[in-house]
């Protein structure tokens, strides 16, 4: 005789057991409300209409913080100094970016920043009085 699967014999034994009357449930009774339910006089109210006005005239709307403006990201602050070669007639800043590594010499503007001076620490960026320090990391 073929095996039937665990889930066929668990469905032919719930159909057996259901027929028999074992799974019936009982019918719930329904729910019985007065046949009328009292109401509220109009000379009645739920609340003193001047209590309600005082209420009203102390709330104020809801302030919500307003969201403080997202601070600009600095032009060189995508820029990290990895090296810096020194030269008699100047000299370069090796940067990298997102796009990889740039070679500035002293004179050349990256990022809308010139390179004005290098040592052999750091390399000083300027654009009008602003100037910018990016040290190297080691």
């Amino acid at each position: 005789m073929k095996q039937l699967g665990p889930y066929v014999t668990l469905a032919l034994i719930l159909i057996v057991l259901g027929g028999a009357g074992f799974l019936r449930l009982a019918p719930i009774a329904p729910a019985e409300f007065p046949a009328e339910t009292p109401m509220v006089g109009a000379e009645r109210a739920l609340v003193d209409q001047a209590e309600l006005a005082g209420v009203v005239a102390r709330m104020r709307p809801l302030r919500r913080a307003t969201p403080a403006a997202p601070t600009p990201r600095h032009p060189m602050s995508d820029y990290t100094l990895i090296g810096v070669v020194e030269a008699d007639g100047g000299g370069w800043a090796l940067l990298r970016d997102m796009d990889g590594v740039v070679t500035a010499r002293i004179g050349q503007v990256v990022g809308g920043f010139e390179l004005v001076e290098l040592s052999p620490d750091g390399a000083i960026f300027a654009r009008g009085s602003e100037e910018v320090l990016l040290e190297r990391s080691y």
